[in-house]
């Protein structure tokens, strides 16, 4: 098999499809950065640093310059070395006001700023097999997306 072959077939395996799109938009609030976007066009604005994807903002997330809570919602799906990095999750934090959401095969630490409010798995047919979306909130908000029976509640759904 060749390189390009199976660089492609990675990629393609991590695209979020349809059903992963519409879950994590329903949880965005206020204005939106996709951090780590690949080809997902979720998000008002994109932030990867592969120029072929086409991003609003060519950076790295543990590199940039963007402001402080800048963001009411951060996106991100990283790659899957990127969310075992420190910095990685620090940045998150640091650029978003309200809330992040997140797929990964990691998860921060919750700390004194920030808690979870929902979680799922996600198994897939094809591609990686599971990941996890994970809804964190700034303990200082009070955004009326979940009722109190959905929060912190998990739960698992089988994509194609």
């Amino acid at each position: 098999m060749k390189q390009a072959q199976i660089v492609e077939e990675y990629s393609n395996s991590w695209r979020w499809d349809k059903h992963e799109e519409c879950l994590v938009s329903k949880y965005i609030v206020g204005n939106s950065i996709h951090v780590c976007c690949g080809q997902s066009k979720v998000g008002d604005v994109r932030f990867d640093i592969d120029e072929k994807v086409k991003p609003t903002i060519l950076g790295d997330i543990l590199d940039n310059s963007i402001p402080s809570k800048s963001y009411d919602t951060v996106i991100s799906d990283p790659a899957w070395n990127l969310g075992f990095i420190p910095k990685y999750w620090k940045e998150l934090k640091r650029i978003a006001k309200k809330r992040i959401v997140v797929i990964a095969l990691s998860q921060m630490m919750e700390g004194k700023d920030w808690h979870i409010i929902y979680e799922e798995i996600i198994k897939r047919q094809n591609g990686f097999q599971i990941k996890v979306l994970t809804v964190y909130e700034r303990k200082s908000q009070e955004l009326p997306l979940l009722n109190s029976e959905s929060a912190k509640e998990s739960k698992t759904y089988l994509t194609g």
